[in-house]
């Protein structure tokens, strides 16, 4: 399937300029599966919640996770780089507010990272990291 995405991908790249938007959401997909194959399950996509967006939601096991995507193609910056300290605040808050909810409430929260990178061209297959427990609710400065 991660196959299928990057062919996609690279028709998106030939027919013109890809954009923000478009990476990030061909970004999602390939994060989906990666999380998938990894044994999380009940996955949410694009998870609205009061004052913000989740990229991605998934249960691995009893925890529920709080997955940030991060995607572009020749990436410089390293994906943990770019999620910085604002980025890092209101994931916690959305995360606490979602915590509230059924069937989230009263289970651990962890934060993950996924950086898919296109590479070069569109022939490339995306190269796709995960970074389980990225960062920390109590790494937030107060």
């Amino acid at each position: 399937m991660i196959a299928e995405l990057a062919a996609w991908a690279g028709k998106v790249l030939l027919l013109g300029r890809a954009d923000h938007q478009r990476v990030g959401r061909l970004g999602e997909a390939v994060a989906l599966v990666k999380l998938y194959s990894a044994g999380y399950r009940g996955l949410r996509r694009n998870l609205r919640v009061g004052g913000g967006e989740i990229d991605l939601i998934a249960f691995r096991g009893a925890t529920v996770c709080v997955v940030e995507v991060k995607s572009s193609y020749r990436a410089i910056v390293p994906a943990l780089v770019r999620v910085g300290e604002k980025k890092r605040k209101q994931l916690i808050r959305l995360a606490r507010r979602l915590a509230r909810r059924p069937p989230f409430a009263g289970r651990t929260l962890r934060f993950d990272l996924v950086e898919v990178d296109f590479g070069k061209g569109p022939l490339d297959l995306p190269r796709v990291r995960l970074i389980e427990n990225a960062f920390r609710e109590e790494s937030r400065a107060t």
